[in-house]
């Protein structure tokens, strides 16, 4: 997907859309396997964060639902792009990452115990 011509804009659309609820795992289905640097889609990532932030809060933490079930692959996403944004230095990125750990914090987004062993990892 991220391949594909305007697949970036595409999915930064998706995920902003009533849609992305009944499919979350799809953005975490496009970066499967990818081993380069994420900094050029930290926008997507971090758009993610923010939804399921403000939208999938409290679904994130029914583990009934398919949202609860994707909020564990976001701590090891976003603690791989705010390494790679210090390593390249990216301070803005990096400290975008941070703010959106806050954010998950914040608002008990999926279970919390999971996002703190991600950061100590």
């Amino acid at each position: 997907m991220l391949s594909l011509p305007n697949g970036v804009e595409f999915l930064q659309n998706f995920i902003m859309s009533q849609s992305y609820a009944d499919e979350p795992h799809s953005f975490f289905y496009a970066l499967k396997g990818y081993v380069g640097l994420l900094t050029p889609y930290s926008e997507l990532i971090l758009t993610v964060c923010e939804v399921f932030a403000r939208a999938f809060h409290e679904a994130s933490r029914d583990i009934s639902t398919r949202i609860a079930a994707a909020t564990e692959k976001i701590p090891p996403l976003l603690l791989r792009l705010y390494e790679q944004a210090q390593g390249q230095g990216e301070k803005d990125i990096a400290n975008r990452c941070l703010d959106a750990w806050d954010l998950l914090f914040e608002n008990r987004v999926g279970r919390t115990r999971e996002l703190t062993r991600a950061i100590e990892q």
